[in-house]
């Protein structure tokens, strides 16, 4: 563990935010925990902080604010005042110059992004994230630091840590709000580590196994797990919720055939986790063997466009240029 830790983030973060994440942290580190503002003197703070650290003791930095996809940025609760990735690269640089200058011993620091989706990749490549921007901007200004970032969004509760899946995040919390029966627990492969392997920036994924083991982005199984989570991004951006019933009055659920069946489909990924297994499922939905709307996206729903449409209706052409992505070698 750490001996010393610090929390950066903006005042209206920890009312509604954070207030376990600091319990928790104050009854982990007692007096070594400390807490800095963005909306005070966060650099000079941060700074003088870090200088009063005794050389070779390891320290935690957190830093939390609310993230997205490909968001070069974190922001403050009312999701309105920004840190982009540069920013946060000039605080670091200033507190860590003179620090953390050998790669070799880049574990002495870590900086925890507390920031929903963080280290998830827009695009299905490891150095494409925020959290992969950061680690290199840092390294670019020769300040070696390990950085951790997590793929989902997150809560921290009194008993721990629950993850919310991109089906919650994107689709479910939006109409029905944040509720604790849409949480899941600590999900494999959705902590991601930069840090460094002799003079080479790497990055890894932790499984939350017994072992603590870890799979680099860059092996075949690492970028299988970096195009599920763009596959299942770009699958929940197709499913909406809707009112129910005659008129569409009823409750809202997802009501669509087909987006139902892509809803257990993203459901069950969210479990099991199984990017060779995401595969096979998807393409049972579009080679053909099927014979209902649900079993093969293939059918054309509208009987015109059966009859003029030469392409495939538009679930099934995204699910085959996803598997056409999918990494084989």
């Amino acid at each position: 563990m750490p001996d010393h830790a610090v929390l950066v983030t903006w005042r209206n973060m920890e009312p509604r935010v954070l207030p376990h994440f600091i319990t928790r942290a104050q009854a982990k580190y007692g007096p070594r925990f400390h807490r800095i503002y963005f909306d005070g003197a966060a650099s000079d703070e941060l700074r003088a902080w870090s200088r009063n650290v005794p050389a070779g003791d390891r320290m935690k930095i957190y830093i939390s604010g609310h993230g997205g996809v490909g968001a070069d940025y974190i922001t403050d609760d009312t999701q309105q005042v920004r840190k982009t990735v540069d920013e946060l690269v000039d605080l670091l640089y200033e507190a860590l110059s003179g620090r953390g200058t050998l790669k070799s011993t880049s574990r002495l620091c870590q900086v925890n992004m507390v920031s929903c989706l963080f280290g998830r990749t827009p695009d299905g490549r490891a150095g494409s994230s925020p959290a992969a921007k950061l680690h290199e901007g840092l390294s670019d200004w020769d300040v070696f630091v390990d950085l951790v970032a997590r793929t989902e969004a997150i809560t921290v509760l009194p008993d721990g840590r629950r993850t919310s899946s991109q089906l919650t995040h994107r689709v479910l919390e939006p109409v029905f709000g944040r509720q604790e029966r849409f949480l899941l627990p600590k999900v494999p492969y959705t902590k991601v580590l930069f840090t460094y392997a002799g003079e080479a920036r790497v990055s890894r994924f932790a499984a939350y196994d017994r072992h603590d083991t870890y799979i680099e982005t860059s092996t075949l199984d690492g970028r299988r797990q970096l195009w599920a989570d763009y596959c299942i991004d770009q699958i929940a951006r197709i499913i909406h919720v809707k009112g129910t019933g005659p008129f569409g009055r009823g409750p809202r659920d997802v009501v669509d055939a087909r987006e139902l069946e892509l809803r257990r489909l993203v459901e069950w990924y969210d479990v099991a986790r199984a990017p060779g297994r995401l595969v096979e499922r998807l393409e049972a939905l579009v080679d053909g063997s099927g014979d209902s709307e649900t079993t093969n996206f293939l059918i054309h729903r509208n009987p015109l466009s059966a009859i003029v449409s030469g392409e495939p209706p538009k679930k099934a052409a995204l699910i085959l240029q996803l598997l056409a992505s999918y990494p084989r070698v």
